[in-house]
């Protein structure tokens, strides 16, 4: 495994847990609008959706080699 796909494989861990942090604080933000509260919920998904393409590409990289 190359340094690259690596990085790769640890950047989606990192989307992923940052996307659970912020969909399980985001009703302990102070003062959040309804608006506010969707908006942070859709960032957590488009998180998890950029941690699944790092992954998929990880894996049919890795699968190449």
């Amino acid at each position: 495994m190359t340094l690259k796909l690596l990085g790769s494989w640890l950047l989606g861990g990192a989307f992923v847990s940052a996307s659970i942090w912020l969909i399980s604080h985001s009703e302990y933000f102070e003062n959040i609008s309804s608006f506010g509260s969707v908006l942070v919920s859709f960032i957590g998904f488009v998180f998890i959706l950029l941690a699944g393409l790092l992954w998929i590409s990880v894996a049919t990289a890795t699968s190449k080699h």
